[in-house]
């Protein structure tokens, strides 16, 4: 699906993260722009988390899904906890 303008929600797990972790702050700002640029450009999850899809840099993890012209960010954090979160391991 083309948008013109993506929009983003982001779920308070999130939030929380990055307020015990301020210094990952402009980290995330960075990754959310580049997925806001084109969601569908990163990898889908496996198994049954296989509606979420993740942006990497390192070991930090975004993980997010597209819901029409949505982009929801469920997660985000280091990749040894992020998954465990969501229940994907």
């Amino acid at each position: 699906m083309a948008c013109r303008e993506w929009r983003v929600a982001e779920h308070r797990r999130v939030i929380g993260w990055l307020r015990k972790h301020r210094n990952y702050l402009p980290l995330y700002q960075r990754m959310k722009n580049e997925v806001l640029e084109d969601p569908y450009a990163y990898a889908r999850l496996k198994g049954k988390c296989s509606r979420y899809r993740r942006h990497k840099r390192g070991d930090i993890r975004l993980i997010y899904y597209v819901q029409g012209c949505l982009v929801v960010i469920v997660a985000f954090g280091f990749r040894k906890n992020v998954y465990k979160e969501l229940g994907c391991e």
